[in-house]
């Protein structure tokens, strides 16, 4: 059985770091299938574990916050604070979790086979009906229309973020009657089932696809919620499903709670504010030290995780100067990460090489990040500069979001002065661009920028940091965020999405090609990141938060609030 076998492979040892162990071999459900040349009949997803929290109590509405705006609910294009959500309304085929890779949360797909490397057959569960709602749609049961609708949407819509694998590696996917849908990969495919698992991957309602203005301000399916009320710039509502087909141990329906309440609060301050008084129920730290000085075991309980996410410092290497490799190596020897690692995370960081700490034996060793690649050098800096026709220096333009948190922990106004210092004793000054989250995020997607100080989503594969490196670029269209035009990176990419051999192999083909990324001088240069410190008022129960699941753990709606 192709079970056992990937048992077998996920307990492989890869050496160096035991240090989530799951993340370094989490490439898909059945990614490898076609080494062992057999069905795939997953069983049903391990139950996590669950503390002794009394029985659940329904009702209440969670409080909730987001540091950025949601730039749209349209659950195959955003890119803001929406994605976290999307998992909350619509319904995944499966969701395999990339940090505990025995954990399968099977949603609108009961079970799923791979009778080959590169066939997918998802068997559709008859129980999943949209919720009541006033868009038109009727309540009825999800299919294989739906999922065949959506990821052909996905494939041919250019702004899908999923579209990378779609148009790279989907082949064709077809739906054979009311319960089968079927996907084939025109080739292995190491992160099929992480893609299909992605909250921007998630199956709307195919009558909600044939209106996207509606989409992107509303919204509902067979999820555990539905959006309710959506205001630009200050928050967003949801409302539970009673049509959800889940049910708790307890044999009732889930959701326990009745509603979720997501409030834009992008001051720390204000938002450490309305912890403390209850109104939101839950706090991230800026750094680990402010979580020992707030946490107090009698109201709170900390979950402290790593951040799958970075900030980068970004350069169009299709804009001069950065167009010269040896400016945008000036660029990254001016960068001295240890002065982010002291003064930001307060020594609770690692360096980020192409693929960050995180995914633990996917990234590079940290001696030889920090003894080839992430070397801090301003002299040789200015000597590159000089070379590259600047003898005097460099000016370059960097825009960077204003009054949000970082991605990879504290704040982006913690990160622009040290940023802007660095670069200057490596002889660049910076005319600084701040801009507010929506222009930002505006003109990142369409590359209207010189240089950036950016912001990241999560990335719990290597596939998407490896992205940002290509012709193609993290949104595989060829167009948006950051692209690097270099046919040998490309095929090295290429060649390792298509790694099926075994975990060792997959590792090393992930090191050599960061290898060959940074012989190139990239433009995409990750910064520190740390963990994540966010405490809990203790009576929210049954947290999947703290089951370190990833974002599978968005798509549980088993937890309620013992007010």
């Amino acid at each position: 059985m192709a079970g056992e076998y990937w048992h077998s492979f996920w307990r492989r040892r890869v050496g160096r770091r035991g240090f989530l162990r799951g993340a370094a071999l989490g490439v898909g459900a059945a990614a490898m299938a076609g080494a062992a040349a057999c069905r795939e009949q997953p069983r049903e997803a391990t139950p996590p574990p669950v503390a002794e929290e009394g029985p659940p109590k329904r009702g209440g509405r969670s409080q909730s916050w987001s540091t950025v705006n949601f730039d749209q609910l349209d659950p195959h294009i955003s890119v803001a604070a929406s994605t976290a959500y999307f998992p909350r309304v619509y319904n995944t085929l499966v969701s395999q979790s990339n940090l505990k890779p025995d954990f399968f949360f099977y949603d609108l797909a009961e079970r799923m086979e791979q009778p080959d490397a590169v066939t997918y057959i998802f068997h559709l569960r008859p129980s999943v009906r949209v919720a009541p709602n006033s868009l038109g749609v009727p309540e009825r049961e999800l299919d294989a229309q739906d999922a065949y609708a959506n990821w052909e949407r996905i494939k041919n819509e250019l702004r899908a973020l999923s579209s990378r694998f779609a148009k790279q590696f989907l082949a064709s996917h077809e739906a054979q009657g009311p319960r089968l849908y079927v996907m084939r990969t025109g080739d292995p495919y190491a992160w099929t089932i992480y893609n299909v698992g992605l909250a921007v991957s998630t199956i709307a309602p195919r009558e909600l696809l044939t209106n996207p203005d509606r989409l992107r301000v509303s919204g509902v399916g067979g999820g555990p919620f539905s959006f309710s009320r959506f205001v630009e710039g200050e928050g967003l509502s949801l409302e539970r499903n009673p049509n959800y087909y889940v049910k708790g141990k307890d044999g009732l329906p889930l959701p326990y709670v009745d509603g979720i309440d997501v409030r834009v609060i992008p001051d720390r301050a204000a938002r450490q504010a309305a912890f403390l008084t209850r109104q939101v129920h839950f706090y991230t730290a800026a750094n680990a030290r402010e979580a020992q000085q707030l946490m107090d075991p009698n109201n709170y309980y900390l979950v402290k995780e790593p951040i799958f996410s970075f900030m980068a410092v970004t350069m169009n290497a299709e804009r001069p100067p950065f167009t010269d490799p040896r400016v945008r190596r000036a660029v990254a020897r001016s960068i001295n990460h240890d002065q982010f690692i002291n003064v930001v995370h307060l020594g609770d960081a690692k360096v980020n090489g192409i693929v960050h700490w995180a995914l633990g034996d996917y990234a590079l060793p940290e001696d030889e990040l920090r003894s080839r690649y992430l070397v801090y050098n301003p002299q040789e800096a200015r000597q590159l500069l000089s070379a590259a026709g600047f003898p005097q220096g460099l000016r370059i333009r960097m825009m960077y979001p204003t009054g949000v948190a970082a991605s990879g922990g504290g704040d982006v106004a913690q990160y622009v002065p040290i940023l802007i210092e660095q670069l200057r004793s490596g002889g660049i000054e910076v005319d600084q661009q701040p801009l507010d989250i929506g222009t930002w995020l505006d003109r990142y997607r369409r590359r209207d920028y010189d240089s950036s100080l950016s912001l990241n989503q999560v990335y719990e594969s290597p596939e998407v940091p490896l992205d940002w490196h290509t012709s193609w670029g993290p949104a595989g269209d060829g167009v948006s965020w950051n692209i690097f035009r270099d046919p040998e990176i490309d095929a090295a990419v290429r060649r390792v999405k298509q790694v099926t051999g075994g975990a060792q192999e997959l590792v090393r083909a992930v090191h050599d090609v960061q290898r060959l990324i940074y012989s190139k001088d990239p433009s995409f240069i990750p910064l520190p990141s740390s963990s994540a410190n966010t405490l809990w008022w203790n009576f929210v129960k049954n947290n999947p938060a703290r089951l370190g699941l990833g974002v599978t753990a968005l798509f549980l709606a088993d937890w309620w609030l013992d007010l």
